[in-house]
């Protein structure tokens, strides 16, 4: 104890408990003096546990568990479009339990919302959130958030309850072609080789044709065309993947959108009508393809593949390449003998 500083020295003793953490019983002994035992009864501060419920979107959705996350835990990372259920438990009754919830606008400006949770329970230690008019609903852009209460003895937490929504970001898909070959008659029907893939899932498969008009091109410019757009409606299994006696039995399939998660990767095989472009010898298509993915009530995002260049050619071209490629092979064939009989090596 030490001596208060009044108009009456001598008279007036004061001391203090640095951090009180229980109950306690004291006896205050000054000089020969001494006073009664007596109680200081603490009054404890409201203890507080969240739990977080992550509600997936609807077409992220799949047969595959989720990793299991602490739901207590403050830093959280969710999937685009996710909803977020909070609810909270507390030690002691509160008047209220109100969430901050700071996020950016379009403009990447800070803004901040409060919302007052509900209590489920008369005894008003559970309490929930109400998340249908906040950003928890549909979680699209990364969130900062704070949760205060206020319990029945004026008392609020020591420092809020402070965290982070981060966002696992849907990727956009990704597509892929082929061509087995790069010369074409004007009349022909290219099969076009693609695979494509998605995190969650796949809206539609498509592509364009832009065509480059030889110099030699005889077309009316005034009615040509020289672009066309197609949808993946159908496709055939790839002939790489299968057998001689499958090969006979190829037949087209319809494609059925959305490609969910579990159906991907998807590969096949399309068939390219190009009896509408009229096409002549010397013209250059690029071919492009295009994927959209799915996510549900939120816009989807498409992405491209590397075009496919293919010359147009008449059967003279088409001998002429055979041709050509066949001597290519025999003149790696030749080379490859000689190299095994050690032909034209010095001694």
């Amino acid at each position: 104890l030490e001596q208060w500083q009044t108009e009456r020295p001598g008279r007036l003793f004061a001391g203090k408990l640095e951090r009180l953490v229980d109950d306690v019983e004291f006896r205050v002994d000054l000089g020969d003096a001494w006073t009664d035992p007596a109680k200081i009864k603490m009054t404890r501060l409201p203890v507080v546990v969240p739990t977080f419920v992550e509600a997936l979107p609807s077409y992220a959705q799949s047969e595959d568990p989720l990793p299991p996350v602490d739901p207590s835990s403050l830093q959280r990372t969710v999937i685009e479009g996710a909803a977020l259920k909070l609810s909270i438990e507390s030690s002691k009754p509160l008047q209220h339990a109100r969430l901050t919830i700071q996020s950016r606008d379009a403009a990447d400006a800070s803004q901040e919302s409060q919302f007052d949770l509900i209590a489920v329970d008369k005894d008003r230690t559970a309490w929930r959130l109400d998340e249908q008019a906040t950003p928890f609903a549909a979680v699209l852009t990364p969130l900062r958030f704070r949760l205060q209460v206020l319990d029945d003895d004026g008392l609020a937490l020591e420092n809020p309850l402070s965290g982070t929504i981060r966002l696992k970001a849907d990727q956009a898909p990704r597509v892929s072609g082929g061509l087995v070959h790069r010369l074409i008659l004007p009349t022909a029907k290219p099969e076009i080789e693609f695979s494509v893939r998605d995190d969650f899932g796949v809206s539609a498969l498509g592509g364009t044709v832009q065509v480059v008009r030889g110099e030699f091109s005889r077309v009316d410019e005034s009615t040509a065309v020289n672009e066309m757009k197609f949808t993946v409606d159908r496709r055939l299994p790839l002939r790489g993947a299968m057998s001689s006696s499958e090969a006979e039995l190829r037949k087209a399939e319809a494609v059925r959108y959305p490609l969910r998660r579990l159906q991907l990767p998807a590969s096949g095989a399309y068939v390219l009508d190009l009896s509408k472009l009229q096409l002549t010898r010397g013209d250059q298509l690029r071919i492009t393809l295009t994927a959209t993915d799915y996510r549900g009530d939120l816009p989807p995002v498409s992405s491209d593949s590397e075009p496919l260049v293919v010359e147009v050619t008449d059967q003279a071209g088409i001998v002429a390449a055979i041709s050509e490629a066949d001597r290519r092979s025999q003149e790696q064939i030749d080379e490859l003998i000689s190299r095994q009989l050690g032909i034209g090596e010095t001694p």
